[in-house]
């Protein structure tokens, strides 16, 4: 992309009448032209700007071909170009979210009399090789018998190939490859090397030729090859905290994939499933985000997951709420099935028998599509009364009882179609302890939560595996107990783990969680379990799931990264989805770290108070710190949507900080300049609360009311302003 002119040429000798509209600003003295719909901008500039420039020409879309610059062939479509000189300053954007990252980029940045700016006009990637090899010479290459997966990881190749570095890559089967006669002469092979790599292990074999293979379990093996191919070039997939999907490649002018990345790689938990509260944000845009997280479980009895489907293990779910009872039992009466009643027994092997019956007479397979099958309890605490049950529950438990029915089911499976079937039910609420008498088959598997029973609930300040909590209500160590209990009577290789980092009252802050799930991921891998559900939830920008849904989904896969390398997870997390405020959140987040870390006793993410997860002196002492951090941010955000973004995840801090400090820093303050400057960062989350109508308690649905009174503390609202 070139000028057409010097910049002084291009504003002295073109009419810009013609296709953008003149005014101008009295306040700044400032000649200004502009598309349509940039006024937004120009205010923008002249609240950041220390001196408006004398002449400012702000063009989007089909304008800029005013100025020589045709923005339409810009790759990145938040591309711009920006040059300055001598007090006259030109903006060009391909349209108004280029206009809105260049005039942020100017304001922090450029200068009136001599800058130049370019952003998104060509690839990110100038130059791609292998060993050297140009990337343009190679053809992706797939097995001949390569199944959905397969040929979906080859076009997701193709795919960001092109959107690397602009090359466009063939693809071939094997044995059209053979056939062809004009083809490039090297290539990236895809091919299924099942035993040895079992379902979804892969390695990437970068040899001396410049050729690439790649191996992958039979099922979604070379799928994670590719992605994990793809970071190695620079791509990410991420989420940001209001669940948008985040696709980033670092720039760079040269990358070169050599022997030095060949490798082997195998997850350490076979089953991992991500739930992101309903929201939908992992397929949302078609992202297919599970996957590149290395997903491989759909929510619920079927499986959701668009590729790689064979062969997974959905996580227990309620199932026995989708069985038709036909009468039987009334589903609305507010309890479980009677689990010894022989007809209700009998309901529920014809609803296991038919589900999985009619599986095979789709032509699914036994061993691929058909796994497992769920007859977990509802998701209710209460339990049947019956005489039977109550006798049962003496002698067994809950959970012996409940244990009983499905190893009932399990039988049947297994002598009317496989043993191979697992049969899966939950270990949570008033099944968290295990049986007193009866032991699971060998082809029951028990998820265990991580979660809540009666009176009781999990820690968030701890790791789970209890050795740190006190003997409270709250305590890692009654759950960690119990786990044990279980895996004690179940093999490793049938313990499936729900794992719960998220907020459920207290939904306007954060819980600090973040750090804390390391030393979880570690120690179950260290169990051996043999599937980990994250049961996160949506994000509502205040709140962030998907963060400790990625940092998890990591450490499932290779738990041996380094402390120094996961914190470093986070810290790219935030520069890539904040930009350059990504240094101010970082460490406004560890921050709210130090400040959960700090709170005395035990607190749970999900049901404590937001004043109870952290250190009240903590918060209060750094109040200004964390408001100075608040303001840096929000100046350093790229783009408008970042912005946005900072202020909602901030705001959740500044909740806190307020509700802990109002009765010091206010209701009793004496100095009428701290009282002031209060009230102003009071009225602000006022203003960002109700602009966003954010929760206060996620579980009662409790908002701040619509007019601002700085006498009552956030803390204090109560259920008149339920919604």
């Amino acid at each position: 992309m070139k000028f057409a002119k010097a910049i002084s040429l291009i504003l002295a000798g073109i009419t810009a009448s013609a296709v953008l509209s003149a005014c101008s600003t009295p306040a700044t003295n400032t000649s200004i032209t502009a598309s349509a719909g940039t006024e937004e901008y120009i205010s923008f500039l002249e609240g950041r700007l220390d001196a408006m420039p004398s002449s400012l020409i702000i063009a989007s879309g089909d304008d800029t071909a005013a100025y020589g610059v045709d923005t339409s062939a810009f790759i990145d479509d938040e591309g711009y170009t920006i040059r300055a000189a001598d007090g006259e300053v030109v903006i060009l954007g391909k349209n108004e979210k280029g206009i809105d990252r260049a005039v942020r980029q100017f304001a922090k940045y450029g200068n009136n009399d001599s800058y130049t700016f370019t952003y998104g006009e060509g690839y990110r990637v100038k130059r791609l090789t292998i060993n050297g090899n140009d990337i343009s010479e190679y053809a992706i290459v797939r097995a001949d018998d390569g199944d959905a997966c397969m040929v979906f990881a080859s076009n997701e190749l193709a795919a960001y190939i092109k959107k690397t570095c602009g090359a466009v890559i063939p693809e071939y089967t094997r044995s059209e490859y053979d056939s062809a006669e004009d083809k490039p002469a090297r290539v990236i092979s895809l091919t299924v090397d099942y035993p040895n790599l079992g379902n979804e292990a892969f390695t990437i074999d970068v040899k001396n030729d410049g050729n690439i293979d790649i191996h992958g379990g039979r099922y979604r093996g070379c799928m994670y090859a590719v992605y994990d191919l793809l970071r190695d070039i620079g791509w990410r997939f991420l989420s940001d905290p209001t669940m948008n999907y985040v696709e980033y490649l670092y720039e760079a002018d040269h990358v070169d994939i050599t022997a030095d990345l060949s490798r082997t790689e195998e997850p350490a938990i076979a089953q991992r499933s991500f739930w992101d509260g309903g929201s939908g944000a992992f397929e949302k845009n078609k992202s297919n985000l599970k996957v590149k997280l290395f997903g491989n479980q759909g929510y619920g009895v079927e499986n959701k997951a668009k590729y790689g489907g064979y062969g997974l293990v959905p996580p227990a779910t309620h199932g026995l709420q989708r069985f038709d009872y036909d009468g039987y039992y009334d589903t609305a009466s507010g309890g479980q099935p009677c689990f010894t009643d022989e007809d209700i027994l009998q309901v529920i092997e014809d609803n296991v028998v038919n589900t999985i019956q009619s599986k095979l007479d789709k032509g699914q397979q036994i061993g691929r599509e058909i796994c497992s099958i769920d007859v977990s309890q509802y998701d209710i605490k209460w339990f049947c009364m019956c005489d039977t049950c109550v006798k049962g529950y003496a002698k067994d438990g809950i959970s012996g009882v409940v244990l009983q029915m499905t190893n009932r089911m399990a039988d049947v499976v297994a002598e009317q179609f496989s043993p191979e079937i697992s049969v899966t039910m939950l270990a949570y609420c008033e099944t968290i302890s295990a049986p007193k008498v009866t032991t699971p088959r060998k082809n029951v598997k028990i998820a265990y939560c991580f979660y809540v029973n009666e009176g009781n609930s999990f820690c968030s300040k701890h790791s789970i595996h209890g050795e740190e909590c006190g003997d409270t209500n709250i305590s890692n160590g009654y759950f960690a107990k119990h786990f044990n209990d279980w895996s004690a009577i179940c093999p490793s290789s049938n313990m499936q783990v729900w794992y719960y980092p998220h907020n459920g009252y207290g939904s306007a802050f954060m819980s600090p969680i973040y750090n804390i799930a390391y030393d979880d991921m570690k120690y179950l891998v260290s169990k051996n379990i043999d599937c980990l559900m994250v049961c996160a939830h949506d994000s509502t920008g205040v709140t962030n799931h998907f963060l400790p849904n990625y940092l998890c989904s990591v450490m499932a896969w290779d738990p041996d990264i380094t402390r120094e390398e996961y914190d470093a997870l986070i810290r790219e997390y935030c520069d890539i989805v904040y930009g350059d405020a990504g240094v101010y959140i970082y460490q406004y987040m560890m921050m709210c770290e130090d400040a959960g870390q700090s709170a005395p006793g035990c607190w749970s993410a999900s049901f404590s108070k937001v004043q109870e997860k952290v250190s009240k002196k903590y918060m209060a002492d750094n109040f200004d710190t964390f408001w100075e951090l608040y303001e840096l941010a929000l100046d350093a955000a790229d783009t408008a949507h970042q912005e946005k973004l900072c202020e909602l995840y901030m705001s959740g801090i500044m909740y806190a900080c307020i509700g802990i400090t109002h009765t010091d820093r206010y209701i009793n303050n004496s100095d009428p300049e701290d009282k002031t400057e209060f009230e102003h960062r009071h009225k602000e989350l006022h203003r960002i609360f109700t602009e966003n109508k954010i929760l206060i308690d996620g579980v009662q649905n409790v908002y701040m009311p619509k007019d601002f009174n700085p006498m009552v503390n956030p803390f204090s609202f109560d259920s008149a302003e339920k919604s």
